[in-house]
């Protein structure tokens, strides 16, 4: 089976170099966009986002089913000084 990849700013200049490397070395590819800019030129190969919530959803269902604890699986996020997860002490400090 292989790797799958959600690109974040996929039609962007570095989110396309990035797919189309990806994409060279087997990965299932993903672009999402925020449909100001055009996905084209988009990599063969690969799938356009219909949107970032539809798209995610299969990423998501996956950390869910092999990441129990998210600190063992993910050891650089848990060395950060502070919860790289708390989205409200991020949005209080903006």
């Amino acid at each position: 089976m292989a790797r799958a990849a959600f690109i974040i700013g996929g039609t962007g200049q570095i989110g396309r170099a990035a797919a189309a490397g990806l994409l060279r070395r087997g990965w299932r590819v993903t672009l999402a966009h925020t449909g100001r800019q055009a996905p084209d030129p988009m990599p063969a190969g690969a799938t356009p986002a219909a949107s970032y919530a539809e798209s995610i959803r299969p990423y998501v269902a996956w950390l869910r089913r092999h990441a129990d604890d998210w600190q063992a699986a993910f050891p650089v996020f848990k060395s950060y000084p502070s919860d790289p997860f708390d989205y409200a002490a991020e949005d209080a400090a903006a």
